[in-house]
C-alpha cells in the first residue's frame, strides 16, 4: 500500500503539530507536579519517571514532526476522550484540582493534531 505524499503546506502543520504537542505535554507535566499530592519518591525515582514522561512525549512529538498521520488519528481519539473526560469530571464536581490548569493545553494539543491530520487552515 502506497500512501499519498504530503504537500509542504501540510507538512507544516505536522511540524507546528509536533512542537505544539511537546511544549503542551511539558505544560501539563509541569502543572500536574505542581498540583500533584506528595507521593513520598525519592529524587532518583522523581527524575525518572520525569524522564520516561520526557523520553514518551519527546519521542510522539518527532514523528508527529515528521508526518505520522497514523500517529496524529491515534492521539485524536486519545485527546478526545481525555478532553470529555476532563470536562465531564469539571461539570460533576469532581475533577483533579489541576484539571482547570491543564484542560486548555489538552485541548491546544488536540486542537493542533485535528489541524494537521484534517488539513485545516
Amino acid at each position: 500500500m502506497t500512501t499519498k505524499p504530503i504537500s509542504e503546506s501540510h507538512q507544516k502543520k505536522y511540524r507546528q503539530a509536533g512542537w505544539a504537542f511537546l511544549l503542551l505535554n511539558l505544560y501539563y507535566v509541569g502543572m500536574v507536579y505542581v498540583f500533584l499530592p506528595p507521593f513520598n519518591l525519592s529524587v532518583a525515582e522523581g527524575a525518572g519517571y520525569t524522564a520516561l514522561a520526557l523520553a514518551l512525549f519527546g519521542t510522539l512529538s518527532y514523528f508527529i514532526y515528521k508526518g505520522g498521520r497514523i500517529l496524529a488519528g491515534i492521539l485524536i481519539f486519545i485527546y478526545t476522550v481525555r478532553v470529555s473526560g476532563s470536562i465531564y469530571t469539571l461539570a460533576t464536581g469532581d475533577a483533579f484540582e489541576a484539571v482547570p490548569y491543564v484542560l486548555p493545553s489538552t485541548v491546544a494539543a488536540l486542537y493542533m493534531l485535528c489541524r494537521a491530520f484534517f488539513n485545516w487552515r
